[in-house]
């Protein structure tokens, strides 16, 4: 499926890039049709993935210059969180690889290159 798509990207957008006939804007939009669709099931996956909770909990540490009042700290911060103000944000299990996080922002690129 991904060889498909990668030869549909590069007769339409590189090779017919410049082009306006028929065949280049069918070849464009069967392209986008592609990554809309897999873009599609990939949020319905991420969707599925935080409502089962099966998530990943990431520390993203806060700068200091954005100190929060500690009642927002308690409101906002996990328990096990380190008190140089670690904010843990969960993401889904898919995006935990940064491939499939990567592949799934190509797919919208993908997407509103090909009906813009």
């Amino acid at each position: 499926y991904t060889i498909l798509l990668t030869v549909l990207f590069f007769t339409g957008f590189v090779q017919w890039g410049e082009e306006c006939r028929e065949r280049a804007v069918d070849i464009r939009l069967v392209t986008g049709g592609f990554a809309a669709f897999t873009l599609l099931i990939i949020v319905g996956l991420l969707i599925s993935q935080f409502r089962h909770g099966l998530t990943v909990a990431k520390p993203v540490p806060m700068p200091s210059l954005i100190r929060m009042p500690l009642f927002l700290h308690k409101l906002i911060f996990t328990a096990d969180s380190d008190p140089d103000y670690t904010l843990n944000i969960h993401i889904p299990r898919y995006l935990e690889n940064p491939w499939n996080a990567i592949r799934c922002f190509s797919y919208a690129l993908l997407s509103v290159s090909a009906f813009t």
